[in-house]
């Protein structure tokens, strides 16, 4: 039970314009991962920008089975803190950084991974967080316990930019036909803007009917978007950028 907790505060994924370090959410009030391990973290392409960020919501207390003295114990773990000690595995070109800085998220609070950089070779990548959980355990008088792990269930692809960044038009509104397509779980859009805005993304079913809406913060140059059909059903939909001033169309594919 406690590794499961643990392992799902550790992430929370939200793309995002390129910054030094993310602002944790304080909407967010359940403990646990936004998307969780089945949604991933954003694909990237050799040569763009990518921004992954990852919120994080402590828990306070849970149970647990832990192993004193070779002896399984019922433990009632009162946590203290959660600390990143290292992400390796992440693509040559990215970095990361937390919010706060130490990488340390107290008990029932709020923080932020921040993975970003300019990544240089394609591939897919396993990534290995090292982290260690510290607390009390309150049925052995109020002990205190450390629990180091890695979770190990995140990967980020990187993809070649196959010319596609070379089709996109550098002075005006323009986006590339999502990759793959046909697909299952995700794909990616990339996108570039003229300038700094807001766009607004959305998807049509074959009726026109709009099915879901989201506004992404563009920076200027190329973007990139993933587009996760968990909770759409396969068949043919229409997927749209407008800007304000220019609007783009184009059709997607599901197949599950």
């Amino acid at each position: 039970m406690i590794k499961k907790l643990l392992f799902s505060l550790m992430f929370i994924s939200m793309s995002g314009i390129a910054v030094s370090q993310c602002t944790p959410d304080p909407t967010i009030i359940d403990p646990g991962v936004y998307p969780d391990s089945a949604t991933g973290l954003s694909n990237g392409m050799v040569g763009v920008a990518y921004n992954q960020v990852i919120q994080v919501r402590t828990f306070f207390d849970t149970t647990a089975t832990i192993n004193i003295g070779g002896v399984p114990f019922n433990a009632n773990f009162e946590l203290d803190s959660i600390t990143i000690l290292g992400v390796s595995g992440l693509p040559p070109g990215l970095t990361y950084a937390c919010n706060p800085g130490t990488c340390q998220f107290l008990a029932s609070s709020n923080g932020c991974l921040l993975l970003s950089g300019t990544p240089v070779t394609a591939g897919v990548y396993p990534i290995t967080v090292d982290i260690i959980a510290r607390g009390k355990i309150t049925n052995l008088g109020n002990i205190s316990y450390g629990q180091p792990m890695s979770v190990t269930y995140y990967t980020i692809t990187i993809d070649t930019n196959s010319g596609v960044i070379e089709l996109l038009s550098k002075d005006k509104l323009s986006m590339s036909q999502n990759l793959p397509n046909p697909f299952k779980n995700k794909s990616v859009i990339y996108f570039n803007s003229p300038v700094n805005t807001k766009i607004d993304f959305k998807i049509y079913n074959i009726l026109g009917k709009n099915i879901f809406s989201e506004t992404i913060s563009a920076k200027r140059g190329v973007n990139t978007y993933t587009i996760n059909a968990e909770n759409l059903s396969a068949g043919i939909y229409m997927y749209s950028i407008n800007s304000g001033t220019a609007n783009i169309t184009r059709r997607m594919v599901i197949s599950k």
